[in-house]
């Protein structure tokens, strides 16, 4: 898959296409989610429509691991996400 073929979601967008519309969703993602959120991955993992293919995000995402660890892949390349990391990573802006 090269890069033309990887879809860019605002937050809105992705919410409409890969999240269950379910009460507990709009309970997590109060007014003004557009902007900035908090929400434990637990939490949203569960109202998401899996799978969702590679994707941009016109957004940041920060995920803070409070226990144990967990595998994140960006691109490519997979990470391991430990207890008390938060990995940043630039996101992808169309030139």
């Amino acid at each position: 898959m090269n890069k033309n073929q990887i879809n860019t979601h605002n937050t809105e967008a992705f919410r409409d296409k890969y999240m269950k519309s379910e009460t507990e969703l709009k309970d997590l993602l109060k007014v003004d989610f557009g902007k900035f959120f908090v929400v434990k991955v637990e939490d949203l993992i569960r109202n998401i429509k899996l799978p969702v293919p590679p994707s941009r995000a016109t957004s940041h995402t920060l995920i803070y691991v409070t226990e144990g660890e967990t595998t994140m892949t960006i691109g490519s390349k997979s990470y391991k996400i430990f207890e008390d990391e938060a990995p940043l990573k630039k996101h992808y802006r169309d030139s």
